[in-house]
């Protein structure tokens, strides 16, 4: 597997597109389950604890003495594919990324929505409903639909 780097994150470093924390650069086992990577030509560490199916990772900024000033990403990567590594979620605060082969294929942002409320449910269940699902296409500034379903 080639080493690509993906994206720049906060427009100061690329994160590594794969799950593969030995090819992201130097490392020294602190303990079974932590280990430290030196990213090179940098001041910066990925600090990561290991599970069975995921891990957390720390970017550090090792110039900042200031232990809990110097983080200056965490995130939590997922293995989706036990044989391949390129393959894997990495979540970010509340962003979701999706990766296949290391290339990046999905972002997802989480959202709260706050304008839909709950309703009361009906002490009486009715089965007389009907439903419409309308599709459309936005060609040339226009809204088209082009499936009508009832």
């Amino acid at each position: 597997m080639t080493k690509k780097e993906s994206f720049s994150f906060s427009g100061f470093t690329k994160l590594p597109s794969t799950m593969d924390w030995s090819e992201w650069g130097k490392y020294k086992y602190i303990s079974d389950n932590y280990v430290l990577v030196f990213k090179p030509k940098s001041t910066l560490e990925y600090h990561i604890q290991m599970f069975d199916n995921y891990h957390t990772v720390e970017l550090r900024h090792m110039k900042i003495k200031n232990k809990n000033n110097n983080i200056l990403v965490s995130f939590t990567e997922k293995m989706n594919d036990k044989d391949n590594l390129g393959t894997f979620t990495r979540t970010i605060k509340n962003q979701e990324y999706i990766y296949i082969d290391s290339d990046l294929k999905i972002k997802k942002i989480i959202r709260k929505t706050s304008f839909l409320k709950n309703i009361k449910p009906s002490i009486f269940r009715s089965d007389k409903f009907i439903i419409m699902d309308l599709e459309t296409r936005y060609i040339n500034n226009i809204n088209s639909p082009y499936c009508i379903s009832i």
